[in-house]
């Protein structure tokens, strides 16, 4: 498409003319794969890489303006490269707020332990959260010997360690023993 062409196509476009925007599209399509191969976004896969593309070309289109002597190409590599990074930053500070609940949990067993399951707890962390607190402690429980996993039950619950090591018929050391272990493999499960 020579650039006499193309420039039509933008007017039609922006005017509402959609049928051209393939056309624009596939033109400035290596711009979105070039930048596919600079960047990792988690859990994108081309067709992802594309659709954004997409949707920032079409965008581009509309808020382009022939007037400031920039090529559209141009213009819309900027607002391409512009939106991964919002992206980026996104996924960053999601792993930043992932990486700080797991220190919170972390730190949540190791000073409440009798107390991990509690509704004060509970009340004060989002359903979402909730639901991903769960998902970790189930995998955590399946990592636990059948003994830890009763000593986590019960300790979890409330109970001490005294009446722990009564109820399995086991010395206090072998109870407190357990808890360190349970509270290293959480550690490690966490991080």
């Amino acid at each position: 498409m020579d650039e006499r062409r193309l420039e039509q196509a933008i007017k039609e476009v922006k005017a509402g003319n959609n049928q051209l925007f393939p056309l624009i599209f596939f033109k400035y399509r290596p711009i979105i794969l070039k930048t596919a191969k600079r960047y990792f976004l988690y859990d994108f896969d081309i067709e992802d890489w594309l659709q954004e593309g997409r949707i920032i070309c079409y965008q581009s289109l509309k808020k382009y303006d022939a007037t400031k002597k920039v090529t559209f190409g141009a213009f819309f590599k900027v607002n391409f490269e512009r939106h991964i990074f919002s992206l980026l930053r996104k996924q960053n500070a999601y792993k930043r707020k992932l990486s700080y609940q797991a220190v919170s949990l972390e730190e949540t067993v190791e000073n409440l332990g009798d107390g991990i399951y509690s509704r004060e707890l509970l009340q004060t962390t989002p359903p979402t959260q909730q639901l991903e607190l769960r998902e970790h402690l189930q995998g955590f429980f399946q990592q636990l010997s059948q003994f830890e996993q009763g000593v986590f039950t019960e300790y979890t619950s409330g109970m001490g360690i005294e009446w722990i090591a009564q109820k399995k018929k086991c010395s206090i050391k072998k109870v407190k023993n357990a808890l360190d272990r349970i509270k290293r493999k959480l550690k490690e499960h966490i991080s």
